[in-house]
């Protein structure tokens, strides 16, 4: 039955309960938090905000990624220890470092303190900050959620290191906080079998939140036909578009020569690429033939709009956060199949079956398309947008902390 004639009982009964505001910190120490950056952390905070929480951040005042230049860290020390950022109260901490990603405060508890939330979203299983917001979440009540970032892929290939970080610190760290973590998050199926197997998580504690879509965002992109004439890419082509971190491991110089062969089948097919090359022979590849354009590194409105007027998204190795821009603007994917990317293909793609030579079999196949075919693509990519946007991502939280607390 619907109230007022606007909305739908549940959907006022959801209302409601946001006036009743959900106060939410993300511990944010060994995961650096940038201001204004596209990362989770960053677009999640924004899309709770919108969604009426009073969203804090806890991150470093002193500690800074080595790749952020000096300009950018010399403006976020100069905003101080305490401000406001995208609709977000942001408490910058004196921290220490034991190594990039493992880092240490003693302020932090006296910050949740002064804070005092009722939901603690821990971003990343970190042994030097989980086990005392652990014993703060027992302490207070609050709700601690902790999502996992890290899969067998993206690890260190380090035995050593991995052994001492992962199997016993970070594995110690799980166990010491036990029942005070509510819930723990893989971000992909494969950083979900991780919480398991590395730490000893039970499965009844873990639950699949997908890194998600900037829907909002991606709505403030010209049209795909505007983006093309700005760039001066024609109507008819077919374009592929990669970007990121480029190198022949990554795929890069067999993606440049799929295209080639299919140019020389008398396709009218285009690669974009942006980002960094990592090695000469990528580089090289892709540098003095007609059909390949580079762009170097983009900011994040470039890289949307590159990703837009593309007719397919292709990353033939591993995953990136790229991969949820191209689903945000509803561009179509072209992925190898990983425990980090099985879900992101639905009726919106495909994955890639080989090299070079079946790499360009698998573009084909999409150049090839019939109407009816590309319109259940076209569909398909409504769908994947609808299922991973952040603002449903903010919604699955909402509900979870009602469920939990």
């Amino acid at each position: 039955m619907a109230l007022c004639g606007l909305c739908t009982e549940v959907q006022f009964k959801y209302f409601c309960r946001l006036y009743r505001i959900m106060r939410i910190v993300h511990i944010c120490i060994s995961s650096p938090y940038i201001d204004g950056w596209g990362y989770q952390e960053n677009i999640l905070s924004r899309y709770l905000v919108k969604a009426g929480c009073d969203n804090h951040v806890i991150a470093s005042a002193n500690d800074f990624p080595s790749y952020l230049p000096e300009s950018a860290v010399s403006a976020i020390k100069a905003m101080g220890t305490e401000y406001d950022c995208e609709g977000s109260h942001i408490h910058r901490i004196r921290t220490f470092a034991m190594t990039s990603s493992v880092e240490f405060s003693r302020e932090l508890i006296a910050t949740l303190e002064r804070i005092r939330p009722d939901v603690i979203f821990h971003h990343d299983v970190v042994f030097s900050t989980l086990p005392a917001v652990s014993r703060y979440a027992h302490r207070s009540g609050a709700v601690l959620m902790v999502d996992n970032h890290a899969d067998e892929l993206n690890i260190t290939a380090n035995r050593a290191w991995r052994w001492l970080y992962h199997k016993l610190l970070n594995r110690a760290a799980c166990a010491v906080a036990g029942r005070d973590v509510a819930v723990y998050y893989g971000v992909t199926p494969g950083r979900c079998s991780f919480l398991e197997k590395y730490y000893h998580i039970p499965s009844s504690k873990i639950s699949f939140l997908p890194i998600g879509a900037d829907v909002d965002a991606a709505a403030l992109i010209s049209s795909r036909e505007q983006l093309r004439e700005h760039f001066g890419i024609s109507r008819d082509a077919f374009v592929v578009v990669s970007g990121g971190k480029m190198s022949v491991s990554k795929g890069t110089s067999d993606l440049v020569t799929a295209v080639g062969s299919l140019r020389e089948e008398g396709l009218d097919v285009e690669l974009l690429l942006f980002g960094q090359f990592e090695d000469d022979e990528s580089r090289e590849a892709a540098s003095g033939k007609e059909y390949v354009h580079v762009h170097g590194w983009c900011d994040r409105r470039k890289t949307l709009e590159l990703l837009k007027l593309s007719d397919i998204a292709c990353w033939s190795v591993q995953h990136t956060t790229l991969i949820e821009d191209a689903v945000s603007v509803g561009t179509p994917l072209l992925l190898k199949e990983t425990p980090s990317t099985s879900h992101l293909v639905e009726t919106n793609g495909g994955f890639v079956s080989g090299g070079s030579d079946a790499l360009a079999c698998d573009i084909r196949h999409f150049v090839e398309m019939a109407p009816v075919e590309q319109a259940n693509l076209r569909e398909g990519c409504v769908r994947m947008k609808a299922k991973i946007g952040y603002d449903a991502i903010a919604r699955r939280i909402l509900d979870d902390y009602e469920a939990l607390r």
